[in-house]
């Protein structure tokens, strides 16, 4: 039997046939600052693509919310042997831990003792709904130790450090009576463990029903929200703003910034900064940052030959920064239009939820929201709303 790293990966690739795992999630204005004019187009693109299917009233695995929830699981019948198993994301460790049975729960996690309660109870549980065949992923929203009476609803609170989300309703019925609630939001598709193939799609109504197991559809059902005329000029004024700087700069823009594009590269890095911080997106401010960055870096060298070759490495960088003022400006300019149009459909998508969101007390948005574009998968999150609710305890914004 094949085990699981050998045909999930941890980043997501486009080759034909490529057995993937889709781990991160990119927000879709700062495409250009990874792939420069590549990043760019997919951005307008999707953000278009989105508020066509926002406005058509869709309700498909195209565009999903996120939620918050607490364990991440991978679960469903192993393609290999038929067998139902749940697993952590250690599923894709180098030594995969698989769980069949509670014994086996034990002997992977034992370590951690939440852990261990929350898939067992998968275990127990989930074959009640998963389809005979296929593999899913999703996460645990509660169990049955984690629900609180919540006026008419009942609440839970699967990420201590996140949302709370409250069920009033038919979704407040079904809730009492579970044992576990769980959103799936991945499947992964294919004859054998070879050529499984990480998916948005997800088979939802081929999962059975059943009293024990509260089931969360992710997919957004937009004929519920009102794209009206007002946020439809907001949505396309920044659009065309973003396709003018793209249009007029591109290809000098672009050129006169490659250094510091790309994944985790310092301009993405330096915009989770200014989430966190407030600070302007402009070329003087990302120079300021760079530049104290990476002289810390130097002041940690052991030897003074290296601090003076990396001094001088980094005035060269500066002085061509300098060079490229305007491009820097430029590219900032255009993040900018790409997230006001991105949140203007966000603002639209959150008319309309499922649950009542709260964060520590008070009224809050959902988390954001997924949008599948072409082979892309972008993520759609109110970043400054979402880097208040997480001063303290920040995760990745």
């Amino acid at each position: 039997m094949l085990s699981f790293n050998k045909f999930l990966v941890e980043q997501e690739t486009n080759e034909e046939g490529a057995s993937r795992q889709i781990k991160h999630l990119t927000h879709v204005e700062d495409r250009h600052l990874q792939t420069g004019e590549k990043g760019a187009l997919h951005a307008m693109s999707s953000l278009k693509a989105a508020a066509q299917h926002v406005a058509n009233g869709n309700k498909d695995s195209q565009l999903t919310t996120k939620y918050d929830g607490s364990p991440a699981i991978v679960y469903g019948h192993h393609p290999e042997n038929g067998k139902f198993f749940v697993a952590s994301k250690s599923a894709f460790n180098k030594t995969p831990k698989i769980n069949y049975t509670p014994e086996d729960v034990d002997k992977n996690h034992g370590h951690a003792p939440g852990l261990v309660s929350k898939l067992k109870q998968a275990l127990q549980h989930l074959p009640k709904i998963v389809p005979e065949k296929g593999v899913y992923q999703g996460d645990i929203l509660f169990t049955q130790e984690d629900k609180k009476k919540a006026g008419d609803g009942v609440s839970f609170n699967p990420n201590p450090s996140g949302l709370t989300y409250t069920a009033h309703g038919t979704h407040a019925d079904n809730a009492k009576k579970a044992k576990i609630g769980l959103v799936t939001h991945l499947s992964y598709q294919g004859k054998n463990a070879a050529s499984l193939n990480a998916s948005h799609e997800v088979d939802h109504e081929n999962f059975n029903k059943h009293k024990d197991v509260f089931t969360v559809d992710p997919r957004m059902d937009t004929s519920k929200v009102h794209f009206g005329a007002k946020d439809r000029a907001e949505f396309n004024k920044h659009i065309a703003a973003a396709q003018k700087i793209h249009d007029t700069h591109g290809n000098d823009m672009y050129a006169g910034t490659s250094d510091h594009h790309g994944v985790g590269g310092p301009l993405e890095t330096f915009i989770n900064h200014t989430v966190r911080t407030g600070v302007d997106t402009n070329h003087k401010n990302f120079r300021d940052w760079l530049e104290n960055k990476k002289n810390t870096d130097i002041e940690k060298l052991k030897t003074e030959k290296n601090k003076e070759a990396k001094k001088k490495e980094l005035g060269d960088e500066l002085a061509k920064l300098d060079r490229n003022k305007k491009h820097y400006d430029n590219v900032f300019k255009l993040h900018k239009h790409l997230q006001n149009a991105k949140n203007v459909l966000i603002n639209v998508l959150n008319q309309h939820q499922d649950f009542q969101h709260e964060h520590r007390g008070e009224a809050a948005n959902p988390e954001g929201y997924v949008f599948h574009h072409g082979k892309e998968t972008d993520k759609f999150v109110n970043r400054a709303e979402f880097s208040r609710r997480n001063l303290t305890g920040m995760r990745n914004i």
